[in-house]
């Protein structure tokens, strides 16, 4: 499945950054390695996935979860409150409001 991004604010110069939020969904099936998610659905063109300033920033309505973001394989991966990886199909759509924040200096 995939996760449903609402966008809070466009992307917007902030000290020769730019910078994007966005309010995220998770759906029912957690997938195998985490949810694919690249710069470029975050406001930023494909240039900025291999971007070496890009910044992502994850916050807010994790109920138990961590979540950080796998700027490699550019992912957001989800984390039990014992540190493991959430397993395959959980159901995490009680997670509707997780804050992703965005700084680079490449816009494109």
């Amino acid at each position: 499945m995939a996760l449903t991004l609402t966008q809070k604010q466009a992307p917007t110069a902030v000290g020769g950054q730019f910078r994007t939020h966005y309010s995220i969904a998770c759906d029912t099936s957690y997938p195998t390695g985490g949810y694919a998610l690249a710069a470029s659905s975050l406001g930023f063109g494909n240039a900025a996935n291999t971007d070496p300033d890009l910044i992502v920033q994850v916050e807010g309505g994790t109920k138990g979860y961590q979540a950080y973001y796998d700027y490699t394989n550019q992912k957001l991966i989800f984390y039990t409150s014992a540190g493991t990886q959430t397993a395959a199909t959980t159901d995490l759509s009680s997670l509707t409001d997780v804050r992703v924040v965005t700084h680079s200096k490449f816009r494109g």
